[in-house]
């Protein structure tokens, strides 16, 4: 995953723009597809406390899913 940033960018942008149209105590989970791409364990780590602390508690690291195969 070479773009990293922008990816957590469009996640924390969209995740903040549907939660004001939610119900309260709905819970959004994104997936992100990762196969194909080089993407270790620490990078995935980095990428959810990255998506968890822009998201201002709107998202924790349980609603952020990387798919690898």
């Amino acid at each position: 995953m070479t773009n990293s940033s922008g990816l957590v960018s469009n996640i924390v942008e969209q995740a903040i723009k549907h939660q004001k149209h939610l119900p309260e105590g709905t819970r959004q989970i994104f997936k992100i597809d990762a196969r194909g791409q080089v993407c270790t364990p620490l990078l995935e780590n980095k990428i959810k406390l990255q998506i968890v602390t822009k998201s201002e508690g709107i998202l924790s690291a349980d609603d952020v899913h990387i798919i690898r195969k």
